[in-house]
């Protein structure tokens, strides 16, 4: 896209503070990237290179987003709609910005009134000392940035801001790092011969993305303090406490639509009143959508959240048992595959008693009668 406006080696600067820690090698890299978009002809690349390429982009940052995603323990995933024009919108559309940016930057720089300003003291001070801040600014920023647009829920920019900046600051500790490593690497010449700055990119990737991950997750439990646990501790729910759950969950939604409040907090939103970890309530919210319970609505513009959960259907219509019911058999709370257990007659028996004994507690009882705290039936 930027070769076919002519403006493609204005991000060679952006290339070679990549390739940096490389070293010498780094530039050369730069080169041979910058050297590969002016070859390519357009023309000739044809329709199904056109739309290899599309894919090659949108599969790759599908893959940032999938991981982004199970860091931040989201199962919603973005509509086919939603993934193409958001990923297009970044891949085609990011660059034209940050060009632009670029250039308007140079040309006020080189305006003689920008220079005389600058000539007065403590301005060109002030300029040369932001001058050498923006590398890292560029860097917390862009950090900062993915972890806002890319997972599938909403981020803070306080939590985001935080990863941004941690993960920026461990970026350019692993640059100088690996700067001071990739010096050494002539020697790894004699091994993989020309290869060898290939095989010393490749990890630089891997800790590049490692990094990412990393400022990712601080980002989560900034957010999310309440997840912070013992790591041994076994991050899964009993089926009685996720039966227990998903009735509190049902009972919040269900009092603020009967209030008339509109629709309740989202999963986010119910981790924090309810005090439970997101990654322990999100399968259960997901089990009462995915058989019909509950619903994502739009919020108030001036709200805190951009959505939240009205009732799959009216209150005094929405039976219990059918709540108990979606996260007994949807599963999603356990880690366990569907596995065909043998029949036993006296197994049977008291199985389908124990579970008529459950029907006959919740016979008749809704989900209104929940939120108004009434009794429980009388077959209990």
């Amino acid at each position: 896209v930027l070769k076919a406006f002519g403006v493609h080696h204005q991000l060679q600067p952006l290339l070679l503070g990549f390739f940096e820690p490389l070293g010498p090698r780094g530039a050369e890299l730069a080169e041979r990237v910058v050297g590969f978009v002016e070859g390519v002809q357009v023309g000739l690349l044809g329709s199904l290179g056109l739309a290899m390429l599309l894919y090659t982009a949108v599969s790759l940052t599908r893959k940032v987003e999938v991981a982004c995603n199970t860091l931040w323990h989201v199962r919603r995933e973005r509509s086919l709609t939603q993934r193409l024009t958001g990923y297009l919108g970044v891949i085609l559309v990011g660059p034209l910005l940050v060009v632009t940016a670029m250039g308007i930057t140079a040309a006020l720089l080189s305006s003689a009134v920008v220079q005389d300003l600058l000539a007065v003291e403590p301005l060109g001070t002030l300029y040369r000392l932001v001058a050498q801040l923006v590398p890292y600014l560029l860097v917390v920023a862009a950090f900062t940035f993915i972890y806002v647009v890319i997972p599938n829920t909403r981020v803070r920019p306080g939590p985001a801001f935080a990863g941004g900046l941690a993960a920026g600051v461990l970026w350019e500790a692993a640059g100088w790092t690996f700067g001071s490593f990739a010096v050494g690497s002539a020697r790894y010449t004699v091994v993989y011969s020309s290869f060898a700055i290939g095989v010393v990119f490749l990890v630089w990737i891997f800790l590049s993305w490692l990094i990412l991950l990393l400022g990712a997750r601080l980002a989560f439990y900034v957010q999310h303090p309440e997840s912070l646990r013992d790591p041994s501790a076994d991050a899964r729910l009993s089926p009685r406490l996720a039966e227990r759950l998903a009735l509190l969950v049902m009972a919040r939604v269900a009092r603020t639509y009967l209030a008339g409040e509109g629709p309740a907090p989202d999963t986010e939103g119910l981790a924090r009143e309810l005090g439970v970890p997101l990654e322990l309530l999100e399968p259960v919210t997901a089990d009462l959508q995915g058989a019909g319970l509950l619903v994502a609505a739009g919020r108030d513009a001036g709200s805190e959240a951009g959505w939240g959960f009205l009732p799959g259907r009216s209150p005094e219509r929405l039976p219990l048992s059918a709540v108990v019911g979606a996260v007994r058999t949807a599963g999603g709370h356990e880690a366990f595959a569907p596995v065909r257990l043998p029949a036993d007659p006296g197994v049977d028996r008291f199985y389908d008693a124990m579970e008529g004994g459950v029907e006959a507690a919740l016979r008749g009882a809704t989900a209104a009668d929940l939120a108004e705290g009434g009794e429980p039936p009388a077959g209990e």
